[in-house]
């Protein structure tokens, strides 16, 4: 069982690093969340896949070509081969050292920032189930040693049903694109934290209903400060944004 998960009633500041910094460093790499911290972001979020070998590895796409110079599925290799790809020069060729990072390694940087984490479970191929379990089983046995806190969010129900059936204590965030009549129920049977939805459909009216659900609403992706200014004034929770150095310094 879970030997220690954390979830503050506050994200403070309200800003959560967006696949790392990923205006200032390539996404979903150390590199990226490296700034994430020296921007004063204290949460960052990120994406976990599985490479065939069954790592779990930080990698947004299904495919390699965006981020990569390599072409194919992720989940068609092995992280013996994923790790030798350059992740960080298609961003800018000073980061041509960077690596696609396993989970843990990204666990392992933000228990020495002391940054918290929205980890998004990315299934694909019909393994949201095996992976439920295997991003539980890392992150329950290191959340064992160096506790922060952190929650867990999808796009895959059975994902995120997987996860609230392994545990009671795990931190939930439905992701959605849009706000649909099967959204209370799903959050209710779930029991989620949280709802998180795409910043273009986010109307006041859509948040008064989203509201009935007594659930934190954050909103994605927002990069711009009148934009987030609004949202806060609406009554969202927190934004991911991909330059936290810009809202945060707009909120001093």
């Amino acid at each position: 069982m879970v030997n220690k998960f954390i979830l503050p009633e506050k994200i403070s500041p309200p800003i959560i690093a967006h696949r790392g910094a990923s205006h200032l460093a390539p996404e979903n790499t150390l590199a990226a969340f490296r700034m994430a911290h020296v921007s004063g972001a204290r949460w960052v979020e990120f994406d976990v896949m599985m490479a065939a070998c069954g790592e779990l590895i930080v990698f947004h796409d299904r495919t390699l070509e965006r981020t990569t110079f390599a072409t194919g599925d992720v989940s068609d290799f092995a992280y013996e081969y994923l790790s030798t790809l350059d992740a960080g020069s298609w961003f800018d060729p000073i980061f041509r050292d960077e690596k696609i990072p396993r989970l843990t390694e990204v666990l392992n940087l933000l228990s020495h920032y002391k940054m918290a984490a929205n980890i998004e479970i990315k299934a694909s191929q019909g393994n949201d189930v095996e992976i439920a379990h295997k991003i539980f089983q890392v992150v329950n046995a290191w959340q064992s040693r160096h506790p922060i806190p952190l929650f867990f969010s999808s796009f895959s129900v059975l994902a995120l049903e997987t996860m609230r059936q392994i545990s009671s204590e795990v931190s939930l965030a439905l992701l959605l694109d849009q706000w649909c009549d099967e959204g209370p129920e799903t959050l209710e049977r779930l029991n989620c934290h949280y709802l998180s939805l795409r910043q273009e459909d986010i109307t006041s009216e859509t948040l008064q209903s989203v509201k009935l659900t007594q659930k934190k609403i954050l909103a994605w992706t927002v990069n711009e400060p009148a934009r987030a200014a609004q949202l806060f004034d609406w009554g969202v929770h927190a934004v991911f944004t991909d330059v936290p150095e810009v809202l945060i310094a707009k909120m001093a």
